[in-house]
């Protein structure tokens, strides 16, 4: 299956007076794809609503381990280290994290690094706030051999992530049992993903309680998955999503639904406007909107050069080698030097020519009888000009005289690709034509008796 990418600088749309807000997807141009072939959606998004999260479970998944190691103590806290993007949590905009030895990376400094895990949401001065719990639980990473912390940002704008993870660290007084699991921020679309390879509980200290979700900074807001809010659960391999609660949301023309996030592989049957829709943390909404036109025709392109320079006798061929169109086809022809549309051509078959053309670069915009839809590429070049070098000369012997002899080559060992061979030379000491060597095969020319000057 090909996958098309698709990455376009929509027109924005702002919704309300939050206008610092936008999308922006790089790119302005019309994309084409044929079933099953798919097309990758992404955009540039600076701002998003963050300000609650729900979550679902997704198929398990999880992220490269590397980057840079972290030697920590039971019950510690470090950082803050640098995100790599800015990162949306609850509409605050962050570009730096903390990690926590006990399975949670937060947004702010002077957080509680306790074992004794709580219920969220909670004010209480012993729950750790603006974090991403993954679970929250009581490991150990100074048992053992470790480090078992690492964090890296991988990808390019805008799909950069950031990948923490806990690799098999042991937990406080069963360090036998050992967990495996990341947390991963991604960029612009401000969704959070928890992979859990591996957690196990020990139900013989701190009765075996873990909580995975998101709290908010005032404590008073937090998504905790069910059934790991305080309590004893144990997971291997799932992998949970926290979205927010208006992530980015496309849709096609008629409403059906293609995806959530910044960043999204699509299927498309019939051509179609694509919609990309948000709410900002002011409560504006954005929209924009790209169209993705559903083709099946290939087009092969070829081209016969120009005869000589300047003149109009070049070709551009377009062939539809798709078994899936019909005829008939129009074909439009434009000049992308000019802009001109040099032909309109209806064809009965699948073969249209541009006949009679300049040198230069053209465009074919070619559609089938069902509305298919295709852009061809070609040009059409010309040969070098002829250049005429007076190589040599001979002086007159006498002041006044005719006796002078001049010479004149053709150095560029020019080559039409319809030329005859016969070159014509004609001599001029201004507008006159004095002399002239017609249709000759070679390719210099002398003139005699040529007076001084």
């Amino acid at each position: 299956m090909k996958k098309h990418l698709l990455a376009l600088i929509f027109s924005l749309v702002v919704i309300g007076g939050f206008s610092q807000a936008t999308f922006n997807i790089p790119f302005d141009t019309l994309i084409q794809t044929c079933p099953p072939d798919s097309v990758f959606l992404y955009l540039f998004a600076d701002s998003g609503n963050s300000n609650a999260y729900t979550y679902d479970t997704i198929p398990y998944q999880t992220e490269s381990v590397g980057g840079t190691t972290i030697s920590m103590s039971d019950d510690q806290i470090q950082g803050p280290y640098n995100i790599g993007f800015t990162f949306s949590f609850y509409c605050g905009q962050y570009t730096q994290f903390y990690i926590c030895s006990n399975g949670w990376i937060g947004f702010s400094n002077g957080q509680t690094q306790t074992w004794v895990v709580q219920s969220i949401p909670s004010t209480n001065g012993n729950t750790p706030k603006n974090n991403i719990m993954a679970p929250w639980r009581d490991w150990n990473p100074a048992s053992g051999t470790g480090p078992y912390v690492s964090y890296q940002t991988v990808g390019t704008a805008p799909l950069r992530k950031l990948i923490v993870t806990w690799s098999a660290v042991p937990m406080y007084s069963c360090t036998s049992s050992q967990g495996t699991f990341q947390v991963v921020l991604h960029e612009a679309s401000n969704i959070i993903h928890n992979n859990l390879t591996n957690v196990p509980v020990c139900t013989g200290w701190g009765n075996g309680d873990g909580t995975e979700g998101t709290h908010n900074a005032a404590g008073t807001i937090a998504t905790a998955v069910a059934g790991r809010n305080d309590s004893q659960f144990t997971i291997t391999n799932q992998s949970i999503r926290f979205i927010p609660t208006s992530p980015i949301v496309w849709t096609t023309l008629n409403g059906s639904p293609v995806g959530i996030g910044n960043g999204l592989t699509a299927s498309f049957n019939q051509s179609t406007w694509v919609y990309a829709n948000g709410v900002t943390c002011g409560n504006d909404s954005l929209q924009d909107s790209v169209y993705v036109a559903v083709s099946c025709i290939n087009l092969e392109m070829d081209s016969l050069d120009v005869d000589c320079t300047n003149d109009s006798s070049g070709y551009a061929v377009a062939i539809d080698t798709s078994s899936v169109t019909n005829a008939p086809y129009t074909f439009y022809w434009v000049h992308d030097g000019t802009g001109d549309t040099m032909a309109i051509n209806v064809s009965a078959n699948d073969t249209d020519t541009l006949a009679n053309a300049p040198a230069g670069s053209y465009t074919v915009y070619a559609f089938g009888s069902n509305s298919e839809f295709a852009i061809g590429f070609t040009s059409i070049n010309q040969p070098d000009t002829v250049v005429g070098t007076f190589t040599g000369s001979i002086d007159v012997l006498c002041n006044g005289d005719s006796t002078g002899i001049a010479y004149a080559v053709d150095t560029n060992n020019y080559s039409g690709l319809n030329w005859d061979g016969l070159y014509s030379f004609y001599w001029t000491p201004d507008s006159t034509i004095i002399d002239s060597a017609i249709n000759q095969t070679q390719d210099n020319d002398s003139l005699l008796n040529v007076s001084a000057g």
